[in-house]
């Protein structure tokens, strides 16, 4: 179990880091670039919100 805390923990930092990039580089983009990032910026976050949910459930928080 420690392993997959530890696997989460990461994605956790790394999908942070993703979605920190995205946002910056949206507000810096033409309309056809944000059609493009936007999408990626959505499954970016639904990733993340699954990563703290199970991170919750193995921790026992609720």
């Amino acid at each position: 179990m420690k392993e997959e805390l530890d696997r989460l923990r990461r994605r956790y930092k790394e999908l942070g880091e993703v979605i920190d990039d995205l946002t910056d580089t949206l507000g810096h983009a033409s309309s056809a670039t944000e059609s493009v990032l936007e999408p990626e910026l959505i499954r970016a976050r639904k990733e993340l919100s699954s990563v703290v949910e199970r991170l919750k459930s193995l921790s026992g928080e609720t």
